[in-house]
């Protein structure tokens, strides 16, 4: 197709206005035809991005590997995929338009802007040009962050700033999402519509490569915000944010509320009567913090926590070994080490080094680490004097001598219990909303 002609298909597809780099006489497989699959949904997980694919062929989710989606695309089913005698019989475009049986239905229509760029690729030699040059170094989303008014639209904008210097408007080929359609909802277009009080996140996929932005609807009129102190930076960011929604703060909950609620966070318990009298009837304006300061030093902080960490760092995953007792064994001890740490109120960075960084022998000379042994050994009876025995030991050797709790396995506890990172999904693809890859956790 003549270069006229294409740059003219693509000014199409695009919003009015928007233009695209000029980079040769055919689209660019790396930066169109990769994301015009993911635009269509074609490398969705649901679609030929699933593992296996669907009905023989499977791309990369969301494009991760463009190479290996070429090679799949023009070598595998004899080339039928694509017929560079005649373009309009190659099987991508016949079943992408529902003129052959396709189980994902017609995801475009013949003489589209998406159709015409499909074309004039496989009328140029369906070349998968150098991945070098087009490797996407950020995307730009803008604006970033949109106050509006409810009822109200607006066009996101995303550009993609690329290894060699270039900056490309790729908006007509990105995948927006809202998450919260009851704030704001967001068409293939990339057109924000405002739809009700809040605030909501937008990502936005170009490739594999996700972007965020947000919008923020803030209630009409005019409020007269109190003067509220906040306790914490989580209160200053909090009441910054309401500010900005034009929403009040809740208001402050009676006394009796706060102590049932106090309770149950901190020692996971209910307030005695005579604990609920006694608050009830204190006038001083700081019980409620001298409330919360007493509360964490009853052992039933420590166990309510205890209970937390053990779930997070996974206690029970024992059984590795042939005696089959380790769970037995282990686990009431990888408890009371955990215990005894909170009890002793170790720092969060301390208790994290103790346990990622635990050995065995803690520098001690061989003959005190068996003697410890030893004493656990013998401790294993009634009563459990070995519990208090390891809740000693500085480090939480245990940690390491669960089920999985190395390679890609102990990866995802770490960052789970740690960090707070969910990175199952990188196991197999690259994160459709973070910047894991595979290669990242693998």
């Amino acid at each position: 197709m003549p270069r006229l002609l294409f740059l003219a298909v693509l000014v199409l597809l695009v919003a009015p206005g928007l233009t695209i780099a000029d980079d040769g006489d055919s689209p660019s497989y790396q930066r169109h035809v990769t994301a015009l699959f993911g635009k269509l949904g074609c490398n969705g997980g649901t679609c030929h991005g699933a593992v296996k694919g669907q009905n023989g062929f499977r791309l990369s989710m969301f494009g991760a590997d463009p190479a290996g989606d070429h090679e799949r695309l023009t070598r595998e089913s004899r080339v039928r995929r694509l017929n560079f005698v005649d373009i309009d019989a190659s099987l991508l475009l016949q079943k992408g338009t529902g003129q052959v049986p396709h189980g994902g239905g017609a995801r475009l229509r013949v003489g589209s802007a998406e159709y015409e760029i499909l074309r004039t690729w496989i009328d140029g030699g369906a070349v998968a040009d150098d991945a070098a040059p087009s490797r996407l170094k950020r995307l730009i989303v803008s604006p970033a962050e949109k106050v509006a008014q409810p009822g109200e639209t607006y066009r996101v904008k995303v550009e993609a700033e690329f290894a060699d210097g270039s900056v490309e408007d790729v908006t007509a080929f990105c995948v927006f999402e809202s998450l919260d359609r009851a704030v704001a909802t967001v068409d293939r277009a990339g057109v924000v519509t405002a739809v009700g009080v809040g605030d909501a996140g937008l990502i936005v996929r170009y490739r594999a490569q996700p972007a965020a932005a947000r919008v923020l609807v803030p209630r009409s009129g005019t409020n007269a915000f109190p003067d509220v102190t906040p306790n914490n930076f989580i209160d200053a960011q909090v009441h910054a944010k309401l500010r900005r929604l034009n929403l009040l703060p809740a208001e402050v909950c009676d006394d009796a509320t706060f102590l049932r609620r106090v309770h149950l966070d901190v020692v996971g318990e209910l307030p005695t009567p005579e604990e609920v009298r006694a608050f009830l009837a204190d006038a001083s304006s700081e019980k409620r913090a001298a409330k919360i300061e007493e509360l964490v030093t009853r052992p039933g902080h420590a166990d309510l926590w205890t209970l937390k960490f053990c779930d997070l760092l996974k206690a029970a995953d024992f059984g590795v070994y042939a005696d089959a007792l380790s769970k037995e064994h282990d686990a009431p001890r990888m408890q009371a080490w955990i215990r005894a740490r909170l009890a002793e109120n170790v720092p969060y960075d301390e208790f994290v080094e103790r346990i990622l960084l635990a050995t065995s022998r803690e520098g001690r000379t061989m003959d005190e680490y068996v003697a410890e042994v030893n004493s656990l050994f013998e401790g294993y009876a009634p009563g459990r004097p070995d519990l208090e025995l390891y809740a000693r030991r500085k480090t939480l050797d245990l940690f390491w001598q669960r089920r999985g709790s190395d390679g890609v396995s102990g990866t995802l506890q770490v960052a789970h219990a740690f960090l707070g990172l969910r990175l199952e999904c990188a196991q197999c693809h690259r994160h459709p909303h973070d910047n894991w890859q595979q290669e990242d956790l693998l």
